[in-house]
């Protein structure tokens, strides 16, 4: 579980947006979903509420800057989307089950972890925590069945300093915990898509469990985000050695994770499972009233942005993305949530990963 916890420094207005732009919904997972509003879940040992808008607020542009960054980190070096395809799944499947690791996964993440979670005193609310050093991630993308992939980490392990994963920098991590998360991925693929798929359809439309007298239903799109969920709490060796979450994997859609994982305060793997879908549930409905973040991002504003990844990311690979933005952006301004957004940052975010590449 990551354990530091990183905080951009920035002043910016938040815009809520009452209402959204028309698209369609298989296009769903190509734009970027914040849901802003009051989330809480008795699921949640530290139990209260927790206002989304006041994290950004305090964070400003760069914090929702680089939650969409990290997924496009993970979708760019995973390739999920074109692989879910070819299982068979439909394109409004893809769409859910992509979007499900988006950025309202990563607030799900953060706000478990220092806002509503057991260790909510010892944080500031609503960031990640980081136990992995960056060489040990860097390790463990060795064990993946992949070889071309450990050449996107390498640059990872000249950065073991306080700076990557400290309170002043908290936006470094949420990217950290993409390449994190791609590991989880990586290291179950090519089967891990066809698990997503078939998960998603055997379990249609979703799995109920009663918990403290209370009924919490989960949909069943969001079976590889339980999956990356556990992984990321317990630790990637989950997946050598076998366990709940691998007898889940193995059951190929027929085993659900309410049969093998019991709500278990003192297993925060085992409460992951529940707590991170019961969040991201919230926010999404929030995104799906309206109340979702989106701010216009001006050129200027990725070129900061950018800037503030120093700790992480070497000084040409950040030069490239500033280069690509002026390329792509041209002095415009762009809304948080259009698809031209979402391409500006796929883009930026592609260039930097292959100028990364060692």
């Amino acid at each position: 579980m990551f354990k530091q916890t990183l905080l951009c420094c920035a002043v910016a207005t938040l815009i809520i947006s009452f209402g959204t732009s028309a698209f369609s919904a298989t296009d769903d997972y190509k734009t970027f979903r914040i849901g802003v509003g009051n989330v809480s879940t008795p699921l949640s040992q530290g139990g209260g509420n927790f206002d989304i808008s006041s994290l950004i607020s305090e964070a400003g542009k760069d914090y929702p800057l680089s939650l969409a960054q990290a997924y496009c980190t993970f979708i760019y070096l995973t390739g999920i989307d074109s692989k879910l395809s070819n299982t068979g799944a439909t394109p409004q499947l893809v769409s859910d089950i992509v979007m499900s690791l988006g950025p309202n996964q990563y607030i799900a993440t953060g706000i478990q972890e220092s806002a509503l979670g057991r260790d909510s005193h010892s944080h500031p609310s609503g960031y990640l925590q980081i136990d992995n050093s960056l060489s040990d991630i860097v390790q463990n993308s060795g064990a993946v069945d992949n070889p071309a992939l450990a050449s996107y980490y390498g640059f990872l392990g000249n950065d073991d300093k306080a700076e990557t994963v400290s309170f002043d920098n908290y936006c470094t991590s949420n990217i950290v915990k993409a390449y994190f998360d791609v590991i989880s991925y990586m290291l179950y693929d090519p089967a891990v898509n066809m698990f997503a798929k078939k998960y998603a359809e055997i379990q249609a439309p979703g799995s109920s469990v009663n918990i403290g007298g209370q009924t919490y239903t989960f949909s069943s799109v969001l079976g590889l985000q339980r999956l990356i969920a556990y992984l990321y709490n317990q630790g990637q060796w989950q997946a050598k050695l076998g366990g709940p979450a691998t007898d889940v994997f193995k059951g190929n859609g027929n085993v659900t994770f309410e049969s093998k994982f019991t709500y278990n305060t003192a297993s925060t793997g085992n409460c992951y499972v529940y707590q991170i879908p019961e969040l991201y549930a919230q926010l999404e409905t929030l995104v799906g009233n309206g109340h979702c973040y989106d701010e216009l991002i001006s050129n200027s504003d990725m070129v900061n942005y950018l800037g503030s990844l120093k700790y992480l990311y070497p000084a040409d690979v950040i030069q490239t993305g500033i280069s690509k933005v002026n390329e792509l952006m041209q002095g415009k301004s762009l809304s948080f949530r259009s698809h031209e957004f979402f391409n500006v940052m796929s883009e930026v975010t592609k260039a930097m990963i292959e100028a990364s590449r060692k």
